[in-house]
């Protein structure tokens, strides 16, 4: 099997219910260890855009719908969680192959 170089892939952040750049634009990359080559580019947060994603994850915590929902729903969303996982196992393996080196 011979290895071949791909583009690395620019993450975001997941922040109040956005997909976002670092607000200075500034990343660092990410590295296989294994490997040593990138393989992403990941946004470079600040203090300020930390703390705003704390504050919207506490907003959504206490005052979202998932206080409100009862335990049988919150089983149901956790189980469409763990369904999604398992419908991307093969890709996910992938993954952390590469980042093994494997």
């Amino acid at each position: 099997m011979t290895a071949t170089a791909a583009k690395p892939t620019k993450y975001q952040m997941y922040v109040d219910g956005q997909w976002r750049d670092a607000p200075a634009g500034e990343t660092f990359d990410v590295v296989n260890p294994a490997m040593e080559a990138i393989i992403g580019t990941a946004p470079n947060a600040d203090r300020g855009e930390m703390r705003r994603a704390i504050e919207a994850a506490r907003r959504g915590s206490d005052e979202g719908p998932w206080p409100q929902m009862s335990p049988r729903d919150r089983a149901r969303i956790i189980q469409q969680i763990a369904d999604g996982l398992s419908a991307h196992k093969e890709r996910l393996r992938e993954l952390l192959r590469e980042l093994r080196g494997s």
